[in-house]
């Protein structure tokens, strides 16, 4: 489910540009797949991102230092 209410969002002509050439990651509530709801309020429900952030950011700082 999408936020509709930012700005980028309005006017809305084809909701299909919209969403493929204005909305943004930050436009996402809710995603649904296969049934079973995986994100809700843009929390990822499956993951628990306070012990993955923290991995994401050291290994984002080795793939930086690789491309030095």
């Amino acid at each position: 489910m999408l936020t509709l209410d930012a700005p980028n969002a309005v006017p809305m002509y084809d909701v299909y540009s919209q969403i493929v050439y204005a909305l943004k990651a930050s436009d996402v509530e809710t995603v649904v797949i296969g049934g079973r709801v995986v994100m809700r309020g843009r929390r990822v429900l499956m993951l628990k991102e306070e012990e993955i952030l923290p991995k994401a950011r050291e290994y984002g700082k080795k793939v930086k230092e690789s491309l030095r």
